[in-house]
């Protein structure tokens, strides 16, 4: 799985890192985002190219190589950013995939999330194994399972 590198992981608080700010502002994406909204504002909203979507505690959020956003601010998620080499079929499968997931199983992608952030801190990054891919892979397949039922997203 070396098409994979993981860019950044963790907790994002935009109360944190933006703390006098309404907005922020808008950005080409360079790699896939994950953000897995644990709690939020009740008007936060994110944009991508010309979609917007209200935050939900518990939706999934996917950016794409390309895309631009910014979101109407605050909110706390678990966040992975992925470099995926354009010509894997990663790159292609996840590229096809809603941006916005509001019917997943919750409890499935947060202890996903949970286990892999775990483990990496445990474990030094530069030495991905076999834990981190299967939880990669795992993240993949739900994503691609829930696909249709979130495909207008």
């Amino acid at each position: 799985m070396q098409t994979v590198k993981i860019i950044r992981y963790g907790l994002y608080d935009s109360r944190k890192e933006m703390l006098n700010v309404k907005s922020s502002p808008r950005r080409k994406v360079m790699h896939f985002e994950f953000d897995f909204i644990i709690n939020c504002d009740k008007d936060a909203t994110s944009y991508i190219n010309d979609k917007s979507c209200a935050l939900k505690p518990n939706m999934l959020i996917i950016r794409k190589p390309e895309q631009t956003s910014c979101s109407k601010l605050h909110f706390k998620c678990f966040c992975l950013h992925l470099l995926i080499e354009k010509d894997s079929q990663f790159y292609l499968e996840l590229s096809n995939l809603p941006s916005y997931y509001h019917l997943i199983n919750s409890k499935v992608y947060h202890a996903l999330f949970e286990s892999l952030f775990t483990h990496i801190i445990k474990n030094p990054l530069e030495q991905q194994d076999y834990f981190v891919y299967s939880k990669l892979l795992e993240l993949f397949y739900y994503l691609k399972k829930d696909a249709s039922t979130n495909k207008n997203n």
